[in-house]
């Protein structure tokens, strides 16, 4: 069903996964789907078949500020005063 989604052009990688799930749970009425599910058919898919149009995008975390730098900016302030 999520090939059907896809190649329907229902959905593409710039939407939410959310609306892959809420598609195939219209579809199936009775039984419903996770988000989780969904996520790793679609990364199974993905493994595959190597088409872009089933990797999800992952949600970016982030970047922990660097050691070094957070230092710096320590000593630049403590010289101000």
């Amino acid at each position: 069903m999520i090939v059907e989604i896809v190649e329907g052009g229902l959905w593409d990688r710039s939407q939410p996964m959310a609306r892959v799930v809420d598609l195939l749970n219209k579809r199936l009425k009775s039984d419903q789907v996770c988000g989780d599910t969904v996520a790793k058919a679609m990364d199974d898919l993905y493994a595959e078949i190597q088409d872009g149009r089933y990797a999800r995008r992952r949600k970016r975390t982030k970047a922990q500020p660097d050691s070094q730098a957070v230092r710096t900016q320590a000593d630049a302030h403590s010289r101000k005063f």
